[in-house]
């Protein structure tokens, strides 16, 4: 079977394992890869700012570029196709079986016997950001129309996508999942002290581990005005931040020069920073994440949207490691 894995403009990386990865381009590979791995042959690609091609695990990969030319004027309303007409000509050159949308619900026109839609995100939430959707009765209407199977990741996504469809469409859960193999305290656990000792980090003290991208939506702002709290009458405890503002969608996206947000953050843990008690590693290879779990001693999931089902919450669980994480 040919199957694509669309991911809408969220950015995936030429090489998943070196280069930071955001976690729902994580999980989309990693069901390409166990796809390969039973004999088809699958293509996920993202729509963002250049072309190109590459390889990971036997999946190929690609970005295509956005054509900001396709705005098309149909009975007094614009129809955007400046992400979606990109894929549609991608699939027509190559006859898939299977379109397989992730954080992208558009799935008209594609020339695809079997096309699914995959949630990974509160459906209704408007966000300022590219894991917002918003969707109106009209997107649900569509998505019905033009998808054979709609999948969530968690229940609660699941419920929600009951209202949107007002019972009308079966919705399948399936969960994140992470490689077990890949994680594990004990396996770690000498870069692991490393780390610790770059960090300049004693043995009693206290390491909280952010992962993900720098984001108003992530809450990484809140969680530095309360480490910074913490911080000022004690000096065992670390703030970790792994990630970058960039991690998310190309387009609309940048490099991470000119963040406020990010310069936001770094004011909040100023004092923390001069003490060494605060340490941002920007984006962090994929590869190098199993090391910073096994490092820390708590993970942080400070998100003030409604999250679903975060791949950061499953690798903390297969690193042995506890998690904080906020109720939005």
């Amino acid at each position: 079977m040919r199957v694509l894995h669309m991911v809408g403009d969220r950015k995936v990386a030429r090489s998943p394992d070196a280069e930071g990865v955001a976690g729902v381009a994580r999980a989309a590979l990693e069901i390409a890869a166990a796809q390969v791995a039973r004999g088809h042959e699958v293509h996920l690609v993202s729509v963002g700012k250049e072309r190109w091609d590459g390889e990971w695990r036997g999946v190929h990969i690609a970005s295509l570029p956005a054509m900001p030319w396709a705005r098309v004027g149909i009975s007094g309303r614009v129809l955007d196709l400046r992400l979606h007409l990109p894929y549609v000509l991608f699939a027509r050159r190559r006859s898939f079986d299977l379109a397989h949308a992730h954080l992208y619900t558009y799935m008209r026109f594609l020339p695809c016997e079997k096309r699914v839609v995959h949630f990974h995100s509160d459906p209704f939430y408007k966000g300022n950001g590219p894991i917002g959707f918003d969707l109106k009765p009209a997107d649900f209407s569509c998505i019905r129309r033009h998808s054979h199977a709609v999948v969530a990741v968690s229940h609660f996504v699941a419920g929600e996508l009951e209202k949107g469809f007002a019972g009308s469409t079966r919705i399948q859960v399936v969960h994140n999942g992470v490689n077990r193999a890949d994680f594990g305290k004990d396996r770690w656990h000498e870069a692991a002290r490393a780390l610790r000792r770059e960090w300049g980090v004693k043995d009693d003290d206290a390491v909280f581990l952010f992962a993900g991208a720098l984001v108003p939506e992530k809450g990484v702002l809140e969680l530095a005005q309360a480490f910074a709290r913490v911080a000022a009458g004690r000096n065992d405890v670390h703030l970790v931040l792994a990630g970058a503002r960039s991690l998310w969608a190309e387009p609309a996206g940048s490099d991470d020069a000119g963040d406020d947000y990010g310069a936001e953050v770094k004011l909040a843990l100023g004092g923390c920073y001069d003490r060494g008690m605060a340490h941002a590693l920007g984006k962090v290879a994929a590869s190098w994440m199993p090391k910073l779990y096994a490092a820390a001693d708590v993970v942080v999931i400070p998100s003030v949207c409604r999250e679903a089902f975060p791949l950061v919450a499953l690798e903390a669980f297969a690193t042995e490691r506890p998690v904080i994480a906020s109720q939005a």
